[in-house]
């Protein structure tokens, strides 16, 4: 790039120059048809999905490539391979530079897919897996077969890097949002990240599994969801300790920290549980301050499940913090209980004049966000319109509060949505109200969609 990027600018000095001569310059330094890739990458709309597929021949592994538009909007319905290809209504398809790592093989294998569909053989023999971006550099999504996922999943850590985890776990995620894939495949993948080193890649995983507790979950398939993610998890928690130690690295405290979130706040582990409110009430009465990068899935995890001595005590705490990140803090957990009335309560605080008006919308999100005080916030949001409306229509507080209105997955709430819309129109927030409204109509099909797949998964697993 450096190179590339150094002969442009001399070979153009004080000229004028074009996309093509840019693409030129840099393509001599790097051997690569750069210029042949770049138009597809740059003129097609979307980005391109290869799904992978592996046959057995002759004692080597055959793997076949194919490339298509991925879109959300473009699901093939009832989790298969079907979408429009690259080519449908887009131009030719794209030159897509793929490597290629197979189980058990130190080396990759890198080509350049530039037809719909292409079969590549690899070297030794026959290899139950393949992932088909090493590196994880690629500009395309992946998508395996839920067999090879099966294979695969027992060796994530071992055999592929954070990033190429990373990879892996996002797309399938993003496959499952299209309807391409079902949410059992994801399931079945996420099983083999139970000993994650990588604290951004379990915040990945971690915050799609709140995602599948909160929508996809039926209220009697949530507590089995719940004790696989504790199976899952529990260990990488006991391997780490509840506590911080004087060893630890800042990936090690963040892994940790990503642990104790997980299973406090989506997975009800009870040992987890009671240690975040014994540090809380410790740090609150004056004792030794949470670890830094604990304290905030700490005292969520406690405020969670807390009670109204809890409340008081983290009210007090807000009011007299010495610094705003504390003060935060301790005020975003009255938005996290759970007891009707502690909810109602810290609904009240945002009528208060103490609340600042930059304060507001973010204040009432937390509450959008928290299931079980998401209907008690609208409903108070909704009575008391006229008192908030000042605060909520200044320095993009409007736009904020519409966008937590997204948290809903429900058609009375759609329509609540747009009738409150009708009612008290908000024309700097008209776009974010559309967006909101999309992703409403999207939780509820994929609701609809998995539901079902994550039932029968956790019943047989």
């Amino acid at each position: 790039m450096r190179r590339g990027v150094n002969a442009h600018a001399g070979a153009h000095a004080y000229l004028s120059a074009t996309a093509a001569d840019f693409w030129n310059a840099l393509a001599e330094p790097s051997g690569r048809p750069l210029p042949r890739m770049r138009p597809a990458i740059v003129n097609l709309s979307g980005f391109p999905l290869v799904q992978v597929s592996l046959a057995c021949t002759g004692g080597r592994t055959a793997v076949t490539l194919r490339q298509e538009r991925f879109g959300l909007g473009e699901s093939s319905g009832s989790g298969g391979s079907g979408g429009s290809s690259a080519s449908d209504g887009a131009g030719d398809p794209w030159q897509v530079p793929i490597c290629l790592k197979a189980a058990g093989r130190a080396s990759t294998t890198c080509e350049v897919l530039s037809e719909s569909s292409r079969t590549i053989q690899l070297e030794g023999t026959c290899a139950p897996w393949v992932f088909a971006n090493a590196g994880a550099q690629g500009y395309y999504r992946t998508a395996y077969p839920p067999a090879m996922l099966r294979a695969l999943a027992p060796r994530v850590g071992a055999e592929l890097t954070a990033p190429e985890r990373l990879s892996l776990i996002g797309d399938e995620w993003a496959l499952v949002r299209a309807g391409r894939h079902s949410a059992a495949d994801y399931l079945t993948l996420v099983s083999g990240y139970g000993h994650e080193s990588s604290s951004g890649v379990l915040k990945e995983a971690s915050n799609r599994l709140a995602f599948i507790h909160e929508y996809l979950a039926t209220d009697a398939a949530r507590p089995r969801l719940e004790a696989f993610m504790r199976s899952l998890f529990a260990p990488l928690a006991a391997e780490l300790g509840l506590q911080p130690s004087a060893g630890d690295t800042d990936d090690r405290r963040a892994l940790r920290a990503a642990v104790v979130s997980v299973l406090g706040t989506t997975a009800e582990d009870g040992g987890v549980i009671a240690a975040s409110r014994a540090a809380v009430d410790r740090s609150l009465a004056g004792g030794p301050p949470i670890e830094p990068t604990l304290a905030g899935p700490m005292i969520r995890t406690a405020a969670m499940h807390g009670d109204a001595k809890l409340f008081d005590a983290l009210a007090a705490a807000a009011s007299r913090a010495a610094s705003p990140e504390d003060r935060y803090r301790f005020l975003d957990a009255l938005g996290d209980f759970r007891e009707p009335a502690l909810v109602d309560r810290a609904l009240q605080r945002s009528l208060s004049p103490d609340m600042r008006s930059q304060d507001l919308a973010l204040y009432l999100d937390r509450f959008f966000r928290n299931p079980a005080a998401r209907p008690r916030a609208w409903s108070f949001l909704a009575a008391h319109w006229a008192e908030l409306e000042p605060k909520l229509t200044i320095v993009g507080n409007d736009t904020r509060i519409v966008s937590a209105f997204g948290f809903f997955c429900d058609a009375q709430s759609r329509d609540a949505v747009k009738g409150f819309a009708t009612a008290h129109p908000l024309p700097a927030a008209a776009r974010t109200l559309d967006q909101t409204l999309e992703r409403i109509d999207h939780c509820m099909a994929l609701h609809d969609r998995q539901a079902p797949a994550v039932a029968e998964w956790l019943a047989n697993r």
